[in-house]
Order: C-alpha cells, then structure tokens, then sequence
C-alpha cells in the first residue's frame, strides 16, 4: 500500500511542476514520462541488482505496465488539473 501512496504522489508532484514551469516542449508528454520513466528504471535496477532469492515467475513486467500506466496517468492528470485551474 505504501508503494501505491509513493507512486501516486510521486506522479502528482510532477505533473504539478510540469504544469507550473509549463516548457514549451510537450508538457503533457513530460508530466506522463517522467513518472513512468523513473519508475522503470527503480524496478528495472532492483531487478537486476538484488541476489537471486528462488521463486516462481517473474513480474516485474507486469509491475512495469502497470505501474507505468498508472503513473502517467495520474501525472497527466495533474497536470490537466492545474493547467486548467489557471
């Protein structure tokens, strides 16, 4: 549950940043991306630099879309939230 809480206010912070700083490259775009990207990176380096400890199959593919989805989703609208608020 924690890691849903983290992953939700990490994607709302940047899509309130992005929406403050409005660049004028594809804000929408970053306000999705950059959650996604730096939750795939976190779950993709912990994959691959913890020691193998048994189990079944792997799911960190699924966590990657899943989790990436989300992430995006909640950044963009964010973003959508505070752009339209102005």
């Amino acid at each position: 549950m924690f890691v849903w809480l983290l992953l939700i206010l990490g994607s709302a912070t940047c899509g309130f940043v992005v929406a403050k700083i409005n660049p004028s490259f594809y804000p929408q775009v970053l306000a999705g991306g950059v959650p996604a990207l730096i939750l795939t990176l976190a779950i993709v380096i912990t994959e691959y630099t913890t020691p193998y400890q048994g189990g079944g199959a792997s799911m960190w593919p699924i966590a990657v879309v899943v989790g990436g989805s989300v992430a995006a989703f909640i950044g963009v609208v964010t973003y959508s939230v505070v752009r339209n608020e102005r």
